[in-house]
C-alpha cells in the first residue's frame, strides 16, 4: 500500500514592505508640496480703519492687505449689509462696490505680497445704531483660471467711539451675500 503524500504547502511570497528610498523621497515631496500650496495660497486680509470724520463710521476706510507671498488681482471688492439701523429705519440684505478715496472702484487692483488697496463701504450718513456687515473680496490668485472669494464680517459698536468689530462669518451669511451679489450681476 502507498502511503497517501503529504500535500504539499505553498509559501505564499509576501511582499517586500521595507520602505524604499523612491517611495520614502515620494512621500517627503508631496508633504514638502502640499506644505508649499497652503503657505503660498494668497492670503487676503481686511481691517477697519479711524473713522476720517467723528460720527461718520461710513467714512472709516478699510484696508485690504496681502498677508501671503504670491500677488492676487482684486476683481472687486462688496459690501454687503445685513442688517443696518438707524433713525428708527432698517435696511437689510443691500449691496454696495467699494470705492477708493478718489471714488474709483477697487477692480483690476494687484496687490503684491504685504500690499494694500483702501475703500469705503458707503451705506449713509450720520451714526447708525446698529450694523452687522459682510465684505465680500473676489480675487484671482497669480494666473488661476478661476475666481475665488474671501469673506470678513464686522458689526458696528459705538464704545467711547464707533468702532468695526471682526466677527465670524456663517454659512447663512454667506449664502445671503453671494445670493445678493447673483441677483446683482
Amino acid at each position: 500500500m502507498k502511503r497517501p503524500r503529504p500535500k504539499s504547502r505553498k509559501k505564499k511570497s509576501k511582499k517586500n514592505q521595507a520602505w524604499t528610498a523612491p517611495a520614502v523621497l515620494g512621500l517627503i515631496l508631496t508633504a514638502v508640496g502640499l506644505v508649499a500650496l497652503v503657505e503660498l495660497w494668497p492670503q487676503v486680509e481686511v481691517f477697519p480703519q479711524e473713522e476720517l470724520a467723528q460720527a461718520q463710521p461710513f467714512l472709516a476706510p478699510f484696508r485690504i492687505h496681502n498677508g501671503g507671498y504670491l500677488p492676487f488681482t482684486i476683481k472687486r471688492v462688496l459690501c454687503y449689509v445685513d442688517e443696518l439701523k438707524q433713525a428708527g429705519a432698517t435696511l437689510n440684505s443691500s449691496l454696495s462696490q467699494i470705492r477708493g478715496f478718489d471714488g474709483s472702484v477697487l477692480n483690476e487692483s494687484v496687490l503684491e505680497r504685504a500690499g494694500d488697496a483702501t475703500g469705503f463701504c458707503r451705506f449713509s450718513e450720520g451714526r447708525p445704531e446698529k450694523v452687522d456687515m459682510v465684505l465680500v473680496v473676489d480675487y484671482v490668485s497669480w494666473g488661476a483660471p478661476v475666481t475665488s472669494r474671501a469673506y470678513t464680517r464686522f458689526v458696528g459698536a459705538h464704545i467711547d467711539r464707533w468702532e468695526w468689530l471682526k466677527q465670524p462669518v456663517s454659512s447663512d451669511l454667506k449664502r445671503a451675500a453671494d445670493k445678493e451679489i447673483a441677483d446683482d450681476l
